[in-house]
Order: structure tokens, then C-alpha cells, then sequence
């Protein structure tokens, strides 16, 4: 549904059990580009959006640094909620 989680392989020993190898799940622009979304389009969209907005005085120049910044930091982000 969202890309692939993360996953641990672990193996049972007499002592409890070991941390084999861990895998890392897919990040959003791992998944969106599985369904043909290319997410350096995105960002520059977004930035065109923002640059926009900056120009009719709906928001400042932090607002738009900001913005920018947490979409580019999402889209490298877990596909699932994390900490």
C-alpha cells in the first residue's frame, strides 16, 4: 500500500536471539516514482508554487524557505509514521 516497511531478519539461538540484517523500507520518492511520479518535478512545481506566492505577498520569504524545505525532507522520508 505504501512501498515496503522496514524489516528485520532475526534468528533464534539458545542464547535468545540475533539481529541478522535490518532493512530499510521505501522512502515517498521511492514510491511515488514506482506510479511515474518524478520527485525533482515535485520540487520544482513546489518551488514555482512558493516563488509564485512570495511574488503576491501570501507569504514571506522564511514561510517559503520553510516549505520548501520540510516537502524536499518528506519526500526522503518513511512511506509510514515513525518518531
Amino acid at each position: 500500500l505504501f512501498g515496503d516497511s522496514n524489516a528485520v531478519h532475526i534468528k533464534l539461538s539458545p542464547r535468545g536471539y540475533e539481529i541478522e540484517h535490518v532493512l530499510k523500507g521505501d522512502t515517498i520518492t521511492e514510491v511515488l516514482g514506482y506510479v511515474q511520479y518524478d520527485a525533482e518535478d515535485l520540487v520544482e512545481g513546489m518551488r514555482r508554487l512558493t516563488e509564485q506566492a512570495l511574488q503576491q505577498n501570501r507569504i514571506t520569504l522564511a514561510e517559503s524557505q520553510r516549505l520548501l524545505q520540510n516537502y524536499e525532507r518528506s519526500l526522503r522520508s518513511y512511506t509510514y509514521l515513525s518518531s
